[in-house]
């Protein structure tokens, strides 16, 4: 009988890093995935890979099974959108390249956005009702795939983004307060570099770490 996998893009930052760790406790067959998007005078992507190679020796110790898949791209010399893009981008691949294993029988994307991001592009990215965004971003990705798999093995893509931490109403400070202390200390969240204080992503965890200690 074929299993159910969770894949997990990992960015080491809070929320994936927590998500990643919920799923294996609960016991989930997840494939991780890091992706060192490098764009020009930029060196955020060496910081994050630093934080995912200690945060996935911590994870191995406990979980033997532990795998996670790397990737690189490089826009230094394009205007291009970032992360999100190609998060989306290598799923594809990475689920054309499961789909085709006879031991799966479903595929499922699972986003760690919490109630932080509460935009309206995360609000349809979340899995309520399984419309919105996600939908329209799962069709493009199979009708992309269309040409190189067969149909039995599309129907094991789950077109929906689970999105459990955003669902189930968690903020950034629960998260703090649920995360190992271990693992808090080798998160990065900054979006410029060296954890400046000063960009958006390290404001939102200074905050959030306050108000954890203060409820």
């Amino acid at each position: 009988m074929g299993k159910s996998v969770y894949l997990v893009p990992f960015s080491g930052g809070l929320d994936s890093t927590y998500l990643l760790y919920r799923s294996l406790k609960e016991g989930k067959i997840v494939y991780p995935f890091h992706i060192s998007i490098k764009h020009k005078g930029e060196d955020r992507w060496k910081n994050e890979l630093k934080s995912v190679n200690m945060i996935s020796d911590w994870l191995q110790t406990y979980y033997n099974s532990f795998y996670i898949k790397y990737g690189s791209i490089d826009f230094s010399s394009f205007n291009v959108g970032y992360d999100t893009d190609q998060i989306l981008l290598f799923s594809q691949k990475y689920c054309y390249s499961l789909c085709k294993r006879k031991d799966i029988n479903n595929i499922q994307l699972i986003a760690g956005a919490v109630r932080d991001d509460d935009s309206i592009f995360h609000q349809k990215r979340s899995s309520y009702g399984g419309v919105g965004l996600n939908f329209l971003l799962w069709n493009s990705l199979i009708d992309s795939m269309m040409f190189k798999a067969d149909n039995e093995n599309l129907k094991k893509i789950n077109r929906c983004i689970v999105n459990p931490l955003f669902d189930e109403g968690l903020y950034k400070k629960d998260i703090i307060r649920l995360i190992p202390n271990e693992l808090l200390d080798m998160i990065y969240v900054c979006r410029k570099g060296n954890n400046c204080g000063k960009c958006n992503s390290c404001k939102k965890h200074k905050i959030a770490l306050e108000e954890s200690l203060n409820e």
